[in-house]
């Protein structure tokens, strides 16, 4: 308390820093012996001691531990020392600067909204740019490889903004960047306003969910923190795939209604936000004990490892859900299928994940369990093989149904890790959501490259269009998939955590 009155000036604090620094870090990396272990501890005290007085006045907000000499604080502001140092006591539960502050349910109503709207505009928008714009395949997928590079980076931004700023105040800010973004292109439909817009709406999106997931994690309530992330995943599937089934009949009704209808689904968002707002609503205390739900007793096979092979599957997951969104229109000509019976046969895949939510809330034995998660992520891929493939209608429907259940138990895995393992929910929330943009990303692009630039490298021209994109997904999921978890199957583990 006392370091930011020290009366040494800012600019001789800087020098006395430097000089400090240069002398400890031959002691600690070159002349270390055991008989100068004293030594290298005073000298990194006053390294941080004047580190301390030259950054002034630092946030408090940079402290996830209770510090009790400035050696620790060393250890918090340089986390790779952690290693020759190691803390006995555990982290604490932040402390929220701005609370939650509308009930339970109300965060549950704007996530389905959130969804509806979102899963409209995000999976029609390749229909509306194939009639309107003249788009092929190779443009769409590249189209969603705007999207998903755009989510990727501004779901971490999204996640630590959420934090800082607030998740309410986060949500309705990027409530209005959507909604502005909508109505550009309403006002002008052209190709490159067309990619600025699904960057731009992108940006708005990817700062909601992190906050919406913190929020319901945080905000007061009887539900458990499973429970609650159960139903948050019923919630957003059920409502997503409500919006894509209806999207099929809304597009061939009226185009344009494509973007419409979630610009007054965001709209309407906002509206409720200011209603609920001036009605009131209880606030959550910023302590700790405000009601929220209690921390889950840890689990016996608890480990990191199960939130990095979930990560790797969420991303390899949502490579295939935009992978097959981007070619909906493709799959659905392949099948002879029309717009809407397309959208329908596509929209079995998240009816089935939706149902899978809802059954891993009332089943909790797949917590922590690896055949159930590495089996999935191994066998998604035949089951994209039979959609890209298949030539009948109903063989592709019982594809699509087996893989959302697959689909399903992967994303639950990387959220339920995220938040079980993770302390900081929104940032964890932004860094799960940036693991999926990452599926989002890669899947469209790797069908670019398949599509206009593998069969030329493989001297295949047959290959071109459609045949190159679905082949290089395919090879690129089994390269990532089977690298990724050898990878991570040569890592130690505890013993504890052995399945």
């Amino acid at each position: 308390r006392r370091i930011r009155r020290f009366p040494l000036p800012r600019r001789h604090s800087v020098g006395v820093t430097l000089t400090l620094n240069a002398l400890w870090t031959p002691l600690f990396f070159g002349l270390h012996r055991p008989g100068l272990a004293f030594a290298e501890i005073i000298v990194l005290d006053l390294a941080v001691l004047a580190t301390l007085i030259a950054y002034r006045p630092l946030p408090d907000a940079l402290f996830s531990l209770t510090p009790q000499s400035p050696t620790e604080y060393a250890l918090i502001l340089a986390p790779w020392l952690r290693w020759r140092f190691p803390l006995s006591y555990a982290p604490m539960t932040p402390t929220l600067a701005r609370p939650p502050r509308l009930r339970l349910g109300d965060y549950y109503l704007l996530e389905g909204l959130n969804s509806a709207s979102s899963s409209l505009f995000l999976l029609a928008i390749y229909f509306w740019t194939h009639a309107r714009l003249g788009f092929g395949e190779a443009d769409n997928l590249l189209l969603g490889s705007v999207q998903g590079l755009t989510y990727i980076v501004f779901s971490v931004i999204g996640g630590r903004m959420a934090e800082r700023r607030g998740y309410d105040r986060l949500f309705a800010y990027a409530l209005v960047l959507a909604a502005l973004a909508l109505s550009l292109l309403l006002l002008c439909p052209t190709v490159r306003v067309a990619y600025g817009v699904i960057a731009l709406y992108t940006v708005a999106i990817a700062g909601t969910w992190p906050a919406l997931e913190a929020a319901i994690v945080h905000v007061a309530g009887r539900f458990s923190t499973a429970q609650r992330i159960a139903f948050y995943n019923v919630v957003w599937s059920i409502a997503g795939t409500a919006g894509i089934f209806l999207s099929g009949a809304i597009f061939r009704w009226r185009a344009g209604s494509v973007i419409v209808l979630p610009l007054l689904g965001h709209l309407l968002q906002l509206a409720c936000i200011a209603f609920w707002r001036s009605r009131g609503a209880v606030a959550a205390a910023a302590g700790p004990a405000a009601g929220a739900p209690p921390p889950a007793a840890a689990h016996a096979r608890r480990s990191p490892r199960f939130l990095k092979v979930a990560w790797l599957g969420n991303m390899l997951g949502y490579l295939v859900v935009s992978s097959v969104s981007a070619l909906a229109p493709h799959i659905g000509q392949q099948l002879g299928l029309d717009e809407r019976v397309s959208i329908w046969l596509v929209c079995s895949m998240f009816l089935a994940r939706g149902i899978t939510f809802a059954g891993l809330g009332v089943w909790e034995g797949w917590h922590y369990r690896w055949s159930l998660l590495v089996g999935s992520i191994l066998l998604i891929p035949v089951g994209l093989a039979v959609v890209f493939f298949g030539r009948t209608a109903p063989v592709a429907l019982l594809a699509f149904v087996a893989m959302g259940w697959m689909l399903g138990l992967v994303y639950s895995s990387s959220l339920f890790y995220s938040m079980d393992i993770g302390v900081n929910k929104g940032e964890n929330g932004g860094s799960h959501e940036a693991i999926l943009g990452g599926g989002l990303f890669l899947g469209p692009l790797v069908g670019v490259f398949g599509a206009r630039w593998l069969p030329a490298l493989a001297g295949m021209p047959d290959w071109r269009g459609a045949l190159g994109a679905k082949l290089a997904i395919l090879g690129f999921y089994g390269l990532v998939a089977g690298c990724g978890l050898l990878v991570l199957s040569r890592c130690r583990r505890p013993a504890a955590a052995a399945a």
